[in-house]
């Protein structure tokens, strides 16, 4: 077969010969021609995702299946971190563009925090990035509950990824911020909550949960001072690790960007939702409680005690609800900042809005 190019990626067939005249006794499934690069160069549409699971067996399929012909597995392997290569550049790169990477991010994004540092040698050591949208809604929206987790990230150098959430009145998960560094120890995650205190500065009543393996006593939420608001646990920070378990693969520059891109999804959904939203309290979670409560507090009986005291009779466990401290004896109230069904029960006797009793 004779070719001429034309154009930069086009060529025109000029000669062919149909009749083969090999001799079938050496007739190989193998092709010389068919290198790593050439193999790479047809991978890139399936790796562009990083979800995508494509491994060196599924590619040494495809190309028996499409080609015609067989490569190693090693090839396979070589075709594929060519093909990557191609799309995200390496790994080294990502670090080399991660300042610039970052400085945009502020300028395109009004009030973004982030901060690298470096050691003597001017190799990095942490990363910290706190969107401006994030920051803005946790000070104005959210309550101040903070989940904070770490997982290992899987890329050329490892480390891994510091997470930080809150959580919204629906009870999704609330992105707050991220770090990276090199590994988890106490000089990390004092960096990283440092950091975090910049960004979001004081909040009063603030809450950190994480897995410091106290004793069981600690978990239970009636020996918490503070205002956890029902949360207990820190699954709200493991499941965005979930979400992020393929980008974790990812070299640094496109891991963020995969997080940037996720909370765009997640604030666009929300915002949705929160136009269309007709009740008081967020749909999913504190409008629902209330109307169960409703419906149980209907068959209470409140008994007077004084102006600010009432005794509510529900046949299982009696609340004596005091509406001057916002308490009720079953302790719900409190530690929900929601109503109780006793503290519903009162409202409905007062004929006053069981909304007003709800934690702004």
């Amino acid at each position: 077969v004779r070719a001429s190019r034309i154009g930069e990626y086009s060529f025109m067939i000029v000669r062919c010969t149909t009749v083969h005249e090999c001799d079938l006794r050496f007739v190989s499934d193998k092709h010389r021609q068919a290198t790593a690069a050439l193999v790479a160069t047809s991978l890139k549409r399936k790796l562009k995702d990083c979800r995508t699971i494509y491994t060196p067996s599924d590619i040494m399929r495809d190309v028996k299946h499409n080609f015609g012909c067989t490569i190693h597995y090693s090839k396979a392997w070589k075709a594929r971190e060519l093909a990557l290569l191609s799309i995200r550049g390496s790994t080294e790169e990502a670090y080399y563009i991660l300042p610039a990477y970052c400085y945009e991010l502020e300028r395109m994004n009004p009030g973004t925090k982030t901060d690298i540092r470096t050691d003597e040698n001017n190799h990095f050591v942490y990363l910290f990035m706190a969107v401006g949208a994030c920051i803005r809604g946790f000070r104005s929206s959210m309550r101040p509950d903070i989940a904070v987790d770490a997982t290992h990230l899987k890329s050329k150098y490892k480390g891994v990824m510091f997470v930080a959430n809150a959580f919204d009145g629906n009870r999704n998960i609330y992105p707050l911020a991220f770090g990276i560094g090199d590994l988890e120890t106490d000089a990390s995650w004092h960096w990283f909550f440092t950091k975090l205190h910049e960004a979001i500065g004081e909040c009063p009543n603030l809450v950190i949960i994480s897995d410091r393996n106290a004793g069981l006593h600690k978990w239970s939420r009636a020996h918490m001072d503070g205002r956890r608001y029902n949360v207990m646990t820190k699954n709200f920070a493991e499941s965005i690790n979930s979400v992020l378990r393929f980008a974790r693969m990812l070299p640094v520059v496109h891991l963020i960007g995969e997080i940037v891109n996720l909370l765009v999804k997640w604030f666009t959904e929300r915002r949705e939702l929160a136009f269309n939203c007709t009740t008081t309290l967020c749909p999913n979670f504190g409008e629902k409680k209330l109307r169960n409560r409703l419906e149980d507090a209907a068959r209470m009986n409140v008994v007077k005690v004084n102006n600010a005291q009432y005794n509510v009779l529900d046949g299982n466990m009696d609340g004596l609800v005091d509406l001057t401290n916002n308490s009720c004896s079953c302790r719900k109230f409190q530690l929900e900042q929601l109503p109780c069904k006793h503290v519903v029960a009162v409202c409905r006797f007062l004929k006053v809005s069981v909304y007003a009793k709800a934690s702004r």
